[in-house]
C-alpha cells in the first residue's frame, strides 16, 4: 500500500473526489457526511441547482471514491432528506425522491444496513408543538387541492463495505444507555441553530454515529465537511479525523472551530 499524501486531523480544501485519490485504499474506518441536496441552497463555491442526471452522476462518483478509501467492514453514513425540490422543480410538479434514489446509488458500492429516521424535535415524540424546521409550507391552505407536508424529519442511510463486522478491535466508549437508545432507528434531537454555514447539521448526529461505529483512535472522514461538525465531534471523542471542503472560507472557519473547541485533554494527541 502506498504512503498517503493526506494526513489525519486536518481539513483539506478541494474537490472531495480529487482529495480522496491521494488516500490509499482502506484508509478510514468510518465516513459520516451530508452531501449537497440539490435544493438551491446558496453555497459560496457550489451550485446547488444541478440537472438531475449531473447530480446523480456526481453522487455515484463520490461514493465510488468513498468505497476505495473505506476499510472493509467500515460504515458509511449519509444524512439526506426523504423528499425535496429546487428552483427548477415546483412542488406541485413533483419532488426529488432522495431516500430511494440514494439507496439505489449506495447499494452499487456498499451493502445497505440501516435507515435511521432523524426527527427534528426539541421535546418528546408526543409533543406536537416542539418540531424544528419550517412551519409555513402549507400548500393549499385548509383544502385537499394540493397540501404540502412540512419536513420535520431527515434520514441517515447506513451501509457497510463488503463485510458487516469490523476486522479490528479496540476500546469503545459507548455506554449501556447510549447503546440502548441509539440502536433504535428513530433519533430525536434539534437542528443546528448556528448558521455560519448555510446547511449545518447538529453535533449530536456525528457523535452518535462515531460512538456506535468506531473505537477510540479510529479515523473518521467527512468528504463534505462544511462547518466542520464531524471533525469537531471526532476530535472531542478522541478519534482521528479528515475533513474535505470545497470552499476556502468554510475550511478556514472549520479549522478555527476545531482549535476553539478542542478539549484540553486532547492537546498534542489528536
Amino acid at each position: 500500500m502506498r504512503l498517503s499524501t493526506i494526513e489525519t486531523n486536518k481539513i483539506y480544501c478541494g474537490d472531495c473526489i480529487k482529495v480522496m485519490r491521494d488516500m490509499p485504499e482502506n484508509y478510514v474506518d468510518l465516513i459520516v457526511t451530508s452531501p449537497p441536496y440539490n435544493v438551491g441552497i446558496k453555497y459560496r463555491s457550489y451550485c446547488d441547482t444541478q440537472a438531475q442526471d449531473e447530480y446523480w452522476k456526481f453522487a455515484e462518483e463520490w461514493m465510488h471514491a468513498c468505497k476505495r478509501v473505506l476499510r472493509v467492514g467500515g460504515r458509511i453514513c449519509i444524512n439526506i432528506p426523504c423528499m425535496g425540490t429546487n428552483d427548477k422543480i415546483k412542488k406541485s410538479d413533483g419532488y426529488i425522491a432522495y431516500l430511494p434514489k440514494y439507496s439505489v446509488v449506495l447499494s452499487k458500492y456498499f451493502e445497505l444496513r440501516e435507515y435511521v429516521t432523524w426527527v427534528k424535535k426539541t421535546g418528546d415524540l408526543d409533543v406536537s408543538s416542539s418540531f424544528c424546521g419550517n412551519n409555513t409550507a402549507w400548500g393549499s391552505w385548509l383544502s385537499p387541492s394540493c397540501p404540502y407536508m412540512r419536513s420535520t424529519t431527515e434520514f441517515i442511510v447506513v451501509g457497510h463495505k463488503e463485510l458487516p463486522k469490523l476486522l479490528h478491535s479496540g476500546v469503545s466508549d459507548l455506554t449501556k444507555e447510549e447503546f440502548l437508545l441509539w440502536t433504535r432507528d428513530i433519533w430525536c434531537f434539534p437542528t443546528e441553530s448556528d448558521r455560519s454555514h448555510p446547511a449545518p447539521f447538529p453535533e449530536d448526529l456525528p457523535k452518535r454515529l462515531i460512538k456506535l461505529y468506531t473505537y477510540i483512535g479510529d479515523t473518521v472522514l467527512d468528504p463534505f465537511s462544511g462547518s466542520g461538525t464531524t471533525c469537531v465531534s471526532a476530535m472531542k471523542l478522541k478519534r482521528k479525523y479528515i475533513g474535505i471542503e470545497l470552499d476556502d472560507l468554510y475550511v478556514k472557519d472549520s479549522i478555527n472551530r476545531v482549535e476553539r473547541e478542542r478539549p484540553t485533554d486532547t492537546m498534542g494527541i489528536w
